[in-house]
């Protein structure tokens, strides 16, 4: 199986299905994971530049851990990701092409952080300029990161006791 993990910032991919993907890397499944941003806000001490090749060398190394194979970093502002929908979609397309993923890993539509949403918003957007594509559309799981407004009803947690030693 091809999975593909839409991640807003480093450190989503784990959070929100780090056992899951552990599980998909036992099953021999082919992992890919898009950053939508690189998180350079959540290191305030550092210039944005710093901050990003501090955040993208620990995806990479979170990456080797969880069995991920690609990593791409759309590089979009952090926290205003939501601002640069079209770019995002011009960036995003060839990665769905090339990856052809057949499940996908994204947040909640309700999550509180802006740039989660944004994730979702440009997951929508890419889709449909996909529509004339004949590859089938993937099936879209959410993302366990905390952010939710409202509880889950399916909780990947279940995967974790298998995958904790990763």
């Amino acid at each position: 199986m091809r999975v593909l993990v839409i991640a807003p910032h480093p450190d989503d991919e784990a959070i929100g299905c780090g056992g899951a993907l552990c599980l998909h890397a036992g099953r021999r499944d082919k992992i890919s994971a898009v950053f939508i941003t690189s998180g350079e806000m959540g290191l305030k001490h550092l210039t944005s530049e710093k901050a990003r090749q501090v955040r993208e060398a620990e995806a990479r190394k979170s990456a080797k851990i969880l069995g991920i194979q690609t990593v791409e970093f759309l590089r979009l502002p952090d926290w205003t990701s939501g601002e640069h929908i079209r770019k995002g979609v011009r960036l995003l397309q060839p990665i769905l092409d090339r990856e052809a993923p057949e499940l996908i890993y994204l947040p909640h539509p309700q999550e509180w952080h802006p740039d989660h949403r944004a994730a979702v918003r440009l997951v929508r957007a890419t889709s449909a300029a996909r529509r004339h594509s004949q590859t089938r559309p993937a099936r879209l799981r959410n993302l366990d990161t905390a952010h939710f407004v409202r509880p889950r009803r399916k909780h990947l947690g279940n995967d974790l006791p298998q995958t904790a030693s990763r």
